[in-house]
């Protein structure tokens, strides 16, 4: 029999199985709720009776995530980048909405999130793809929570999976000589782009996202203003830097601008005309991502080093710059960093010389060339006035 309890606070009683069942009425009709304890049961009445008071209705408790999700989608289309919005897409119809979709929002608890964490664990789901969908799953139940449509976010109970910390792995001095002789005997067309990626330090996608018209040739000077990106549903873009910071103007070095002069003459005898993409494939079109992979492989073979991914071009160029003492506040701009306090972070531990560096300086600053003459004859003297 249903426990009594004070008007519109709801009932609980237990059932056969060992489990709790709680009701509330909303509107004349009635939620349940199925815990494992009575405790359970009574917070769950709680919270959504102040959820009720604060305008909940039956209705919106029938939401499931999926439709929650879909609409929540639909909604911020128009504020995110296309980019980032094609991925949220692809996260949630491959991976959220098949495995919780099916819940309303009002029942998804912290068990069934962990019962996703772990099947996506059995199926050796990327990293990646681990931590997009954790990141877009919580974004939509707190936006519930601000609607009033539950009460607490299931997700913080449920413990994620542990994610691998990813080596970083850079190119010395010598190595960058290596790889860069390699490019020169192998794919000299190619000179331009990793003469670029290795000074500058720029992304794989603002690299193939640049135009003729970026470069201030007068004052050699490289404006980074766009991405060349490639789309969950296959297709690619150019779209806006990811943060603002990303928009920055990147001084280059004389032997760098000679190399880009080079690389757009080369261009025009081949294509018989001028195109605005730097480094392109087919007149106009940037080189295909796929391509580009493929040769850099072929490149580090090559040249005898191990293997890298792309992106550790950026690690090198950022490491090699502040093991050559350029401050850190100047490495951050040039890399499209917010603060440089994210450079530090990122890259602090790969410049121990730096610690070495500031000892020397430190015990130089604090020790005395000579010790001044009335520090030697004090003792004297004083033993000469006991005396």
């Amino acid at each position: 029999m249903a426990k009594r309890r004070g008007n519109h606070e709801g009932s609980i009683y237990p059932r056969k199985n060992g489990a709790w069942r709680a009701q509330v009425s909303i509107a004349g009709k009635r939620l349940s709720f199925t815990g494992t304890s009575h405790k359970e049961c009574r917070e769950w009445i709680q919270l959504t009776s102040k959820q009720i008071q604060s305008g909940l209705t039956y209705e919106c408790t029938q939401l499931s995530l999926a439709e929650f999700a879909e609409g929540w989608l639909a909604q911020r289309k128009a504020d995110l980048r296309p980019g980032s919005w094609a991925l949220y897409e692809a996260s949630l119809q491959q991976y959220v909405i098949p495995a919780l979709g099916r819940f309303r929002l009002a029942e998804l608890r912290s068990a069934h999130i962990q019962a996703f964490y772990d099947g996506m664990v059995r199926d050796n789901t990327g990293p990646y793809v681990i931590r997009s969908s954790r990141k877009i799953l919580g974004t939509i139940l707190n936006q519930a929570i601000r609607l009033a449509l539950i009460p607490s976010n299931p997700m913080k109970a449920a413990i994620p999976p542990s994610q691998p910390q990813t080596e970083m792995r850079i190119l010395n001095e010598d190595q960058v000589q290596r790889f860069l002789l390699a490019v020169r005997q192998i794919y000299p067309d190619d000179l331009a782009l990793y003469q670029l990626a290795i000074t500058t330090g720029m992304r794989q996608s603002e690299l193939l996202g640049l135009k003729w018209s970026d470069l201030d040739w007068a004052n050699g000077v490289l404006n980074v203003k766009r991405q060349y990106l490639r789309l969950p549903d296959g297709s690619s873009a150019y779209l806006p830097p990811k943060t603002k910071s990303g928009i920055r103007s990147i001084r280059l070095g004389p032997t760098t601008s000679a190399i880009l002069r080079l690389h757009r003459d080369s261009q025009f005898q081949e294509f018989k005309e001028d195109q605005d993409v730097i480094f392109c494939g087919k007149p106009g079109i940037p080189l295909h991502r796929s391509v580009l992979v493929q040769r850099y492989k072929r490149l580090l073979k090559e040249a005898g080093l191990p293997s890298l991914r792309f992106h550790d071009l950026r690690h090198t160029a950022a490491s090699l710059m502040l093991h050559k003492g350029v401050p850190v506040l100047v490495v951050s701009k040039r890399l499209g960093h917010a603060k440089a306090s994210i450079t530090l972070d990122i890259y602090g531990h790969l410049v121990p010389s730096m610690q070495e560096q500031a000892a020397e300086v430190m015990d130089e600053i604090t020790t005395p060339v000579s010790l001044p003459e009335m520090h030697l004859v004090a003792p004297q003297l004083h033993q000469e006035q006991e005396k």
